[in-house]
């Protein structure tokens, strides 16, 4: 007589997540408000002749999108260059306006420690 195949905990920690693991990803692709029947059917490249006429359009208008957003993109990248170039510019100025506090205080404290001596 045989014994029953007993299962370790690894394989059923294997057969949770082979379950768990969709689950979930439908429930976090709900939550950022996709659509998760959609979204696995274009991982898994099944879709009907209706959805790819209305998927090319829309892959289409995206790409347009993204050029427009492209010129766009690049200036405020510049502006946010230039600004972080003016904020250096000030930061160094405050740092050699500090260094010349440091140099007067350290000076004042020499000089009273000559007259405290004396």
């Amino acid at each position: 007589m045989r014994r029953k195949y007993k299962m370790t905990g690894c394989a059923r920690f294997f057969i949770f997540l082979l379950i768990f693991t969709p689950l979930v990803l439908i429930g976090v692709s709900y939550y950022n408000g996709n659509n998760p029947i959609n979204q696995i059917k274009e991982l898994l490249n099944i879709e009907s002749d209706s959805n790819n006429n209305t998927t090319t359009k829309t892959i289409e208008t995206k790409d347009r999108d993204n050029t427009s957003s492209g010129v766009s993109s690049e200036g405020i990248l510049k502006s946010t260059i230039e600004t972080q170039r003016n904020t250096i510019e000030e930061l160094k100025k405050e740092v050699k306006d500090l260094e010349q506090k440091l140099k007067d205080r350290d000076r004042e404290i020499q000089f009273l420690k000559q007259s405290g001596n004396e």
